[in-house]
């Protein structure tokens, strides 16, 4: 017997945010695909330069991004599938989500599923800016959801980056949350108790204090304890995901629609902008590819509601002396008598969010371990929130850097030279920052120098069209510059991101769920990932693919070995 994810969507209401982003248009494709009797789905879209949300939302249905669904379905079954996507307005830093009355009222009566996705990832956004929708934005949504009289559960999308300090293969991160050194809400209110003119020097001077790399990670990180704490009794999950990268598969390979995180590196390295990078390139390129992060979410929303459920039958059936000490273990007794033939590990192998990720002995029924002291607990004694890890790290297929570098340079080194490129595809990975200085002045900043000296002199040896060359090499250096300061962060350490947690998503689900959201790292071809990925750069960033053809993606390792046992 298998669990039916696919059921429990049908003829259900969902709520979520971020839909106008990267990663929201590929969650909408997916529901839109695997979910055709899906009740309703609202999806909040604030005003932006005076561009309404419903025509906004014109815009996210225009994406090409949901041009495979079409082709499939046909477009009368699409625009009927689609017709069920109620666009909302509002606002993520607005109280009540800036939703008028009336809606909020009709949300809060029907809505079933709620998946916080909206955020700014603006790395350097002010400080106060970014509270307001990293921090408060995920508060804002948690209050939305505790007064949804139907709710199953609610997923609030995070960064694997919040634990930026914990770094070193020798030290994975858990699925859990780490205690920080300062009251969140003590330190939201003092950020936004600051004059604008404070706000520089303060944000260099927490930044530096916490150990956060910037305001990105810091407010995200404030966001997940205050959602702890304020959660009170809601069925809530956490994903983490790394760096998101392009899709593997859903809507097509390839897929990108921002030039945003490894894609504005790859690119710029395809282009000939940036020569030389200073990261090591043994290390783990934790890139996760975006339609894995959706199939998490949706996966999560699904495992949350059944333990949920699980822990509620629990509670009711058990003595009345048990039911104020939340046992995780007792889920399998549960389990057991509602669905015999389903692994007790679908749900009970999942460990809180707010303990240290340990086995957890279900099958015998057994306490949970003991609370570690670097972990935080949870409030009320319940096993939320639950945490997963949407990453690539822990896996021993995994992606690295140097791997990243030759597949980026065969792709842009085959054939002729792209015409928006400014040299070969040629990047030297460098270890440390000394390194890095020493080859980028003497094959980049030197040489440029000399010939900007020798494109002001009086002709022949100066002229117009050289002082044009010189400005846009000038530019590619200014934005060599700025790509190194925003990414420098994420890959000048290395993390292993623990998913004893994630592992469980797939256990007790069908194959047909397995098929439609796949998350296991062993699926994914790296060497073809980086082909796509930069073919997807071409033709959705820069609409230019110069005559390369669309990468094949051959069976996957885990396909193959699935084959053999047949």
């Amino acid at each position: 017997m298998s669990l039916d994810l696919h059921g429990s969507f049908s003829g259900k209401t969902l709520f979520f945010t971020g839909v106008t982003g990267f990663v929201g248009k590929v969650f909408l494709f997916l529901l839109l695909k695997n979910f055709p009797d899906i009740k309703r789905i609202y999806v909040l879209i604030r005003t932006k330069k005076g561009q309404k949300p419903q025509d906004r939302f014109q815009e996210v249905v225009k994406s090409q991004c949901f041009d495979p669904l079409k082709a499939v379905i046909g477009e009368a079954e699409f625009q009927r599938r689609m017709s069920v996507v109620v666009a909302v307005s509002g606002d993520i830093t607005e109280d009540r989500l800036g939703i008028e009355q009336k809606t909020y009222i009709e949300i809060c009566e029907t809505v079933n599923f709620i998946a916080h996705i909206a955020a700014t990832v603006d790395f350097q956004e002010k400080l106060n800016l970014s509270v307001q929708m990293n921090t408060l934005g995920g508060l804002r949504v948690v209050a939305l959801a505790r007064k949804c009289r139907q709710l199953e559960s609610m997923v609030h999308t995070s960064t694997c980056y919040v634990n930026w300090a914990r770094d070193g293969r020798e030290n994975p991160v858990k699925e859990q949350l780490y205690p920080l050194a300062f009251d969140p809400e003590a330190m939201c209110k003092h950020i936004l108790s600051l004059h604008p003119t404070q706000l520089e020097s303060e944000t260099k001077e927490l930044l530096e204090k916490y150990n956060f790399p910037n305001t990105y990670t810091f407010t995200k990180s404030m966001g997940e304890h205050l959602i702890r704490k304020n959660k009170g009794r809601l069925p809530i999950t956490i994903v983490r995901p790394s760096i998101i990268g392009c899709s593997y598969r859903d809507p097509y390979p390839g897929w990108v629609d921002a030039l945003t995180a490894a894609g504005g590196l790859f690119l710029t390295v395809g282009l000939g902008i940036v020569s030389e990078f200073e990261v090591d390139g043994r290390s783990i390129a934790d890139i996760v590819p975006v339609d894995h992060v959706c199939s998490t979410l949706i996966k999560a929303l699904y495992k949350t509601a059944l333990h949920h459920k699980m822990t509620n039958a629990s509670a009711i059936t058990a003595p009345a002396s048990t039911i104020s000490s939340p046992n995780v273990g007792s889920i399998a007794t549960v389990l057991s008598a509602v669905a015999p033939k389903i692994s007790t590990s679908v749900v009970g192998g999942i460990v809180n969010g707010a303990v240290a990720s340990q086995s957890i002995a279900v099958s015998s029924g057994s306490a949970p371990p003991q609370r570690q002291a670097e972990s935080v607990s949870s409030d009320d004694g319940s096993t939320f929130p639950l945490v997963f890890h949407s990453s690539t790290s822990a896996c021993m297929n995994n992606l690295t850097w140097g791997l990243a570098r030759r597949g980026i340079m065969a792709y842009w080194n085959s054939g002729k030279r792209h015409p928006r490129a400014i040299g070969k595809a040629d990047v030297m990975l460098l270890p440390n920052s000394y390194a890095f200085w020493v080859m980028h002045t003497l094959r980049r900043r030197a040489p440029f120098y000399a010939m900007k000296a020798m494109a002001h002199l009086p002709a022949p040896i100066g002229s117009e069209q050289k002082r044009k060359m010189v400005g846009k090499y000038e530019k590619a250096l200014a934005r060599a510059a700025d790509l190194r300061f925003q990414f420098h962060p994420f890959v000048s350490r290395e993390w292993v991101f623990d998913q004893s947690n994630h592992k469980y998503l797939d256990e007790g689900l069908s194959d047909k769920a397995l098929e439609a959201f796949p998350t296991d790292t062993y699926q994914v071809n790296w060497w073809t990932f980086i082909q796509l990925y930069n073919f997807g750069m071409c033709k959705f960033i820069i609409k230019s693919i110069d005559g390369r053809s669309e990468p094949l993606v051959p069976p996957s390792g885990a396909e193959v070995f699935a084959r053999a046992s047949l």
